[in-house]
């Protein structure tokens, strides 16, 4: 998190030296003040105005995690105009959440604990196609409401937002009791994991494995949970999804190769 912070200020910092560059260069090559301005009161000569510089963010007390969830609930809660996202932000434990899914996500493992109040309520469904059972393509509409929140999302919005709030993700994120990283190189590593996914666009197999199906490809059930879920989602959900973290990680300077 850190690192992409920082590459965020460069260009703030920069505009800030050649503004200032620019001023003393003016001031080193005006010409001489003219005798009829030499004579006129000091009060009246005019003055340049300052020349504007970057907007500067205004720091935010950030609360305990604790006791963060009506103040994180209040400052996400305009990122999104979608009413399933205002009913998804009725659940406790925000920060904790959300940085337990990063978290999950970046080591490839499923972070269905976290999120089972955004579940669909329709059941998994398959269908026989050629003597193989394949995923219903029409059960990849269960997860449209889900691509559409993502979607819906204000990209430049949640990158300030994810900037300003860094310090609270960090100290939920030691809660954790990953010290070999930090909440920003799990953020990158998510980023990263879930672009890398390819969803290919035709029928896929599933066997049964006891109570569950399972990809008959071993390739595809080798992939990591993460990856699976979002091959859940179906192709278009699954692009809709990885366009949105695609803004979202040029927002925030992330490079995901």
């Amino acid at each position: 998190m850190g690192r992409w912070i920082a590459i965020l200020a460069i260009p703030a910092v920069l505009i800030v030296a050649v503004l200032m560059w620019s001023s003393l260069r003016s001031r080193d090559t005006a010409p001489e003040p003219t005798a009829e301005l030499q004579s006129r009161p000091p009060d009246l000569v005019p003055t340049p105005a300052p020349a504007p510089g970057p907007p500067v963010e205004e720091p935010i007390v950030l609360p305990a995690v604790d006791t963060s969830d009506a103040f994180t609930r209040g400052m996400i809660a305009t990122l999104s105009r979608h009413p399933q996202f205002a009913r998804w932000l009725v659940t406790d434990e925000l920060v904790r959440r959300f940085v337990a899914t990063i978290a999950d996500l970046a080591q490839g493992s499923s972070p269905m604990p976290h999120l089972r109040f955004m579940a669909p309520a329709e059941p998994f469904a398959v269908r026989e196609s050629a003597g193989r059972t394949v995923i219903d393509p029409a059960g990849y509409r269960r997860y449209d409401r889900v691509a559409e929140v993502f979607e819906s999302l204000d990209t430049q919005g949640t990158a300030r937002l994810l900037r300003r709030m860094q310090p609270l993700f960090e100290e939920a994120h030691r809660e954790l009791g990953l010290s070999d990283r930090s909440f920003g190189d799990d953020l990158a590593r998510a980023f990263a994991n879930l672009l890398a996914v390819n969803v290919a666009d035709r029928p896929v197999a599933v066997v049964r494995d006891e109570s569950l199906w399972i990809y008959e490809e071993p390739g595809l059930e080798r992939r990591s949970s993460a990856a699976k879920h979002l091959m859940r989602m179906g192709p278009r959900n699954a692009q809709r999804v990885q366009a949105k973290l695609a803004e979202l990680a040029a927002a925030l300077g992330i490079d995901v190769g």
